[in-house]
């Protein structure tokens, strides 16, 4: 019930930009999360639904999460994912939201570079070689016939925004 809420004001966010309700999803969603200890078959969800309300207040810049913090929930709802309810569109979307998150923390480090701050290039490269690694793992899931397309559809968004930043 938590997780339900919490994601559907991050929904209600998307929708009515208002800061509140992302907070208020956020706060629910790490709710969610400490009642689903490791080991609980739905564990991944909360950390999916806590990654991407992070991710997104990372982006949006609403100083709610860090970037950091958004890929850590994700990494680990990847890797927790075991639920008999999952199905492997579910895991594609996670692949996915990794991937993004990981490449817009590469672009951050590339443009703090450009600006002349101090940035590992090793970080920038580990973070697109998981990116890659997100996005074989999308491309190797079997998904049913109906559901192709928005496989499809994600790995050419997650493509297209990594080759991105191998041009900045």
């Amino acid at each position: 019930l938590l997780y339900d809420h919490g994601f559907a004001l991050g929904q209600r966010y998307d929708r009515t930009q208002v800061v509140d309700d992302m907070k208020q999803s956020i706060a629910l969603l790490r709710e969610s999360l400490e009642l689903r200890p490791v080991g609980n078959p739905d564990r991944w969800r909360s950390l999916y639904g806590l990654g991407t309300a992070l991710a997104k207040s990372w982006e949006e810049r609403l100083g709610l999460g860090t970037q950091d913090e958004a890929i850590a929930a994700l990494t680990e709802g990847v890797a927790c994912i075991t639920s008999p309810d999952a199905t492997s569109l579910d895991q594609a979307r996670l692949h996915h939201t990794v991937a993004m998150a990981l490449v817009d923390r590469a672009r951050t480090l590339i443009r703090a570079r450009d600006c002349g701050e101090a940035v590992s290039e090793p970080d920038v490269a580990a973070d697109l070689d998981r990116a890659f690694v997100s996005l074989e793992k999308i491309s190797q899931s079997t998904i049913r016939s109906s559901q192709d397309s928005t496989r499809q559809l994600l790995i050419s968004d997650t493509l297209q925004t990594i080759q991105v930043v191998y041009q900045l």
